[in-house]
């Protein structure tokens, strides 16, 4: 399950920090999960799983492998540069099986997993394949802010216009942040330097993965590049928005409602910035049902379309990795080639 929280886990933090972060997500998904078992009806949250009609789920299913392939092509650009080839068909299932690692294992596990298996199989400095993994998040991370504002600016919500304009204002200063940053590598070069230079640990890592993270941004090539990578980044989360929209539908959501589960959806990506369970569990679950009953859907309902939802962008990254982990070959190198 990919999600814009993972920036965070993209960089070299320390053990300690690691072991600490991992225990304040275990704490905070596990009370995220209880204050949400408390508050609904599961006889009820069960009716509505029985009642979910398979086609959409289908649909769904299909729209999130397209996904992954999407993303895993995206990844390929952002590690090639300007200057070198990579093959995409060796990279797909390594790469998939890095979040379904993410999402069965604590600490971040798939991460140090993906870093290690490009380094190794592709040759790629360590540098290199950091560094897109950093500016990969930041672009869901910017993206899925976009969406956010935009879903904002759409839809009519029950929740009072001082809140709503507040929340709208929040997410367009934190779009155009973003999308600075990502025209800005110079800018974000300079800061981590001085990051770099702190005598704290903590804060020169932060600086390192900055500057990596600065680095990718300046291989990624010119503004057009960049551009594209943007619409590129927003077409592969408007694709993930669709399971949305389809367990919506399966479980008898009106369809011409569909600014609802969508608006859910970008806020509940946005809440696993919140430290939770190894798949995310409790930070999306708490806010997806938040932000649903934020636009007037009945709290019961909310859990259901959450819960089914979480269930489809979890499961098949886990199972995947699992399996891939077992059969797929346990060595060998592949270089890439410069480009000419």
């Amino acid at each position: 399950m990919e999600t814009p929280g993972d920036i965070q886990s993209a960089s070299p933090p320390s053990r300690g920090w690691r072991w600490l972060k991992a225990l304040i997500g275990i704490l905070f998904g596990a009370i995220a999960l209880i204050v949400l078992w408390q508050s609904v009806d599961y006889r009820d949250v069960a009716a509505h799983f029985a009642k979910a009609a398979v086609a959409p789920l289908i649909v769904g299913l299909i729209a999130y492998g397209l996904d992954f392939v999407l993303r895993a092509y995206r990844f390929k650009i952002l590690l090639e540069g300007t200057r070198h080839e990579i093959p995409l068909l060796p990279t797909v299932a390594p790469f998939v099986a890095s979040f379904g690692i993410n999402d069965i294992l604590p600490l971040r596990l798939g991460d140090g997993f993906r870093v290690f298996w490009f380094h190794d199989r592709l040759n790629l400095p360590l540098g290199r394949v950091l560094g897109a993994m950093l500016l990969e998040r930041l672009l869901d991370l910017v993206t899925i802010v976009l969406l956010a504002c935009l879903a904002l600016m759409m839809i009519d919500a029950d929740v009072s216009d001082q809140v709503l304009e507040r929340l709208r204002w929040v997410m367009i200063i934190c779009s155009v942040g973003g999308i600075l940053i990502l025209f800005s590598p110079l800018a974000l070069s300079r800061f981590a330097d001085r990051l770099r230079q702190s005598p704290r640990r903590p804060i020169a890592l932060v600086g390192a993965g900055i500057a990596s993270m600065s680095d990718a941004i300046k291989e990624a090539g010119t503004l057009g590049r960049m551009s594209r990578l943007i619409v590129f980044s927003l077409l592969i989360w408007l694709l993930e928005s669709v399971v949305a929209l389809a367990v919506w539908v399966s479980l008898d959501g009106p369809a011409s409602e569909w600014l609802k589960p969508f608006f859910a959806f970008t806020v509940a990506m946005l809440g696993t910035l919140v430290p939770a369970l190894p798949g995310h569990f409790g930070s999306f679950d708490y806010f997806g049902v938040l932000s649903f009953e934020a636009v007037g859907v009945e709290r019961d309902f909310a859990a259901a379309v959450i819960l089914l939802l979480h269930l489809l962008l979890w499961l098949p990254t886990a199972l995947f990795a699992v399996v891939w982990l077992i059969l797929a070959p346990k060595s060998g190198k592949r270089v890439f080639k410069t480009a000419s």
